[in-house]
């Protein structure tokens, strides 16, 4: 193991961490232009406080392998070449910032590595990626009692998993302009207690012709969550589970798109009761799909439209189930079905 009590500065060359060799540095690390740090599976901890630059800075380039990186910040500049390391965890700061993405500001490269980033930084801007592809692979919000917002204009995505376990997600950290975009490809959770406010900005979850593959679907709302949005339309491709009262809400006028179903054909799965917005809700997914009427769904909103080639329709496991709509009912093309116990 190596342990650096200063900082920890790669002008030109290559530092390497061998057969995964602890690297502990309790400054700052640069990784300047022409340097670079490799970090295979080894564990890496950094600790420099990121009061004048960042904890972990990469201008080279960085190869984080299979470890596990803790870092109290990590920012890259654009034109810098990353690999990510396995597992990221960011515990605190620089500026008001925790992970920053600059590739979108120059050339380089990015490469997510399966990775899992978890914020538990508290009050902490994320600075996306902007123009560039580059995501994160899996994020995970740990942060109770505050609030990760992210930098307005500079789009979030997350190619697979996207949770929120503790505190608050912020689209956009200027609140109500619409500019930055949050893209999941796959499964995003907000989970008891935790909220996603989406402000204005266009959500979606899931990818398009992708069933959800588990059976809350691609966006699942725990009971005691909030997900809540304004102007900006919200985009659901695998179905999804809104449970408890009022777990999602907007007040903006924006309209919420079911585009898709999970793997077992519910586009809504049961005890979804927590559907209350000012906009239209639209079911525009081109195959049969149903609405899970265990527990009891309801949905408020302003219009709930069918737009498809085939067919909606309620499932039921026992009589005493039931769909409620408060709104009114638009059906372009397409079919809705009230079906009895299935």
């Amino acid at each position: 193991a190596l342990t650096i009590t200063g900082d920890l500065t790669i002008t030109s060359g290559k530092m390497d961490t061998g057969a995964d060799h602890a690297l502990t540095v309790t400054g700052a690390t640069l990784i300047d232009t022409n340097g670079t740090l490799t970090l295979n599976g080894s564990t890496s901890i950094f600790t420099g406080t990121g009061a004048s630059s960042w904890c972990l800075s990469i201008k080279g380039t960085l190869n984080g392998g299979t470890g596990t990186c803790t870092t109290n910040n990590f920012g890259t500049y654009a034109n810098s070449n990353v690999v990510l390391p396995r597992t990221v965890n960011c515990t605190g700061n620089h500026a008001g910032y925790t992970f920053n993405t600059d590739q979108g500001l120059g050339t380089g490269s990015w490469d997510s590595n399966l990775s899992t980033v978890t914020i538990t930084a508290t009050s902490s801007k994320i600075r996306g990626a902007g123009t560039a592809d580059a995501p994160f692979y899996n994020l995970i919000i740990d942060t109770a009692g505050s609030t990760i917002s992210a930098e307005t204009g500079r789009p979030v995505s997350v190619t697979n998993n996207f949770t929120i376990t503790a505190g608050t997600y912020n689209t956009d950290s200027a609140g109500a302009l619409g500019t930055t975009t949050l893209t999941v490809g796959n499964n995003t959770t907000v989970e008891n207690g935790s909220t996603l406010t989406g402000n204005d900005s266009v959500c979606t979850f899931g990818t398009n012709g992708v069933y959800g593959d588990r059976e809350q679907g691609v966006l699942w709302l725990d009971t005691g969550s909030a997900f809540t949005f304004g102007s900006g339309d919200v985009t659901i491709y695998g179905g999804f589970k809104a449970a408890s009262t009022n777990t999602l809400t907007s007040s903006g006028g924006g309209d919420l798109y079911i585009a898709g179903r999970s793997g077992n054909g519910f586009i809504c799965n049961h005890n979804c009761t927590g559907v209350n917005i000012t906009g239209d809700v639209k079911i525009i997914f081109n195959e049969t799909s149903l609405i899970d009427c265990r527990g009891n769904p309801n949905f408020t909103c302003r219009r709930f439209s069918i737009d498809v080639d085939e067919k909606v329709e309620t499932w039921c496991s026992s009589a005493d189930q039931s769909f409620t709509l408060n709104g009114d009912m638009y059906i372009t093309t397409g079919s809705f079905e009230s079906n009895g116990e299935g």
